[in-house]
């Protein structure tokens, strides 16, 4: 991050995400969240990235927990690259992303995966607050979003076949102090017992200094897994 631009961490905002495995918090319409996001100890995913033709791969892993505002959070990612999760009546929430030196901390925690109905959509707004590694402020961003569960599908990919996947619709919109912003439109699948599978984003970002807009899609693909002690995929 440069002290006149303000960096917030896009990778894991919607893809790397964690939660808290607290009491079960079911959908409306009777969809269990947590067998979506059964993250245990020492689970790990390794997935395929792509975006415009590049290809590269990382792997998320459980790394405890993380207290932010007298709220206890878990930490998914690597140690120099994490998100930070809660799970809630309202659905899972982000609190922090942290990318090296830098971290960007929601206020209030942002909703990803609410608890709705399918066909059921909801809208969010809040604030993105980036600090460097002495927790002085960098900026901040205005940030609102739309989530929409629009069915259930059968899904392939790499790690293999898996049905009756929720698929969410999100746009997230994020605008800076100096003027960039940006837009990030995905559908994401997720599996009964596995998590996130798949993740379509169509990514927009416009830079103020440049007057300079740039598109791409990454597209994010599971080709393995370790869950509560089970093997996915080839790992």
């Amino acid at each position: 991050m440069g002290s006149n631009n303000l960096r917030f961490i896009k990778g894991a905002t919607i893809f790397a995400i964690i939660m808290l495995v607290l009491p079960t918090a079911k959908l409306a319409n009777a969809y269990n969240l947590e067998e979506y996001y059964p993250l245990a100890d020492n689970s790990s995913w390794e997935y395929s990235i792509i975006r415009d033709g590049a290809k590269e791969e990382v792997t998320l892993e459980i790394l405890g927990d993380e207290k932010i505002n007298n709220s206890s959070t878990i930490k998914q990612g690597s140690p120099e690259d994490y998100s930070c999760i809660v799970i809630d009546p309202e659905g899972i929430k982000i609190y922090k992303e942290a990318e090296g030196d830098y971290s960007d901390v929601y206020d209030p925690p942002m909703v990803i995966f609410p608890n709705i109905n399918e066909s059921e959509e909801k809208a969010y707004s809040g604030n993105l607050i980036s600090y460097d590694k002495e927790a002085v402020k960098q900026g901040s961003a205005q940030i609102t979003s739309r989530i929409i569960l629009e069915n259930k599908e059968k899904i392939s990919v790499p790690a293999g076949e898996f049905s009756d996947c929720l698929k969410f619709a999100s746009s997230l919109k994020t605008k800076e102090e100096n003027g960039n912003h940006s837009s990030e439109d995905c559908s994401i699948w997720l599996a009964s017992g596995v998590g996130k599978v798949k993740a379509f984003c169509i990514v927009t970002e416009y830079e103020a200094d440049t007057k300079k807009e740039s598109t791409s899609i990454k597209i994010y693909e599971l080709i393995s897994a370790i869950v509560n002690g089970k093997k996915i995929g080839s790992q």
